[in-house]
């Protein structure tokens, strides 16, 4: 019996070191030292340069480009009375990534926002991670488009979607991997000589 006491302190104690250790890790956080840092190589890769390149040569001079917006930076969350649950709002939007942001230049509102797809087929478990973002920017009537670089050339999808944003067309829903074909077809205009999918 005194066995499992003893064994049951030490167990104790050494979950408290463990817990109190990481508190008091996460209160002092470690200095900004070159040796815990270092600058990315590229802020872009190159196929999202090139992504970039299109859709700035899409727009023309009148619009600016912004990749990789947070898009709490274009969305705000509505004045409400009840602050968990505008907490709760705020804490749905943070971390959401838009790839690309089309805003006019004289007044820096947004017009169009676009999403590259990764390619890699989600879990059946686990909720499509763009449809929240496409519901919100449906309720706050910014056009979302998507883009999935296994169906082309992304420069020239990215060209294509926002191109169609621009003059009005729905924009591109969030679909699931076996939609994104139909998807981009709707975007996209069928190229001569080519069957219709």
């Amino acid at each position: 019996m005194m066995a499992v006491q003893f064994v049951l302190l030490v167990i104790i104690v050494v979950s408290g070191l463990m817990f109190y250790s990481r508190y008091r890790a996460a209160l002092t956080p470690p200095p900004a030292s070159s040796y815990n840092y270092s600058k990315a190589e590229h802020f872009l890769n190159q196929e999202d340069m090139q992504m970039l390149q299109a859709i700035e040569d899409t727009v023309g001079d009148e619009y600016r480009v912004f990749a990789k917006v947070d898009a709490l930076d274009i969305m705000n969350v509505k004045v409400t009375q009840d602050q968990p649950y505008r907490q709760a709002l705020t804490a749905r939007l943070k971390g959401k990534k838009l790839d690309y942001v089309v805003v006019r230049k004289s007044d820096s509102s947004p017009i169009c926002a676009v999403r590259v797809r990764s390619g890699k087929p989600g879990s059946p478990l686990i909720p499509d991670r763009d449809a929240f973002l496409s519901e919100v920017c449906a309720e706050v009537e910014l056009p979302l488009g998507f883009i999935d670089p296994e169906q082309g050339s992304a420069a020239r999808l990215a060209k294509t979607t926002v191109a169609g944003m621009l003059e009005g067309k729905k924009p591109a829903k969030a679909a699931k991997p076996a939609e994104a074909k139909e998807t981009v077809a709707e975007v996209m205009p069928p190229q001569e000589g080519s069957s219709p999918a």
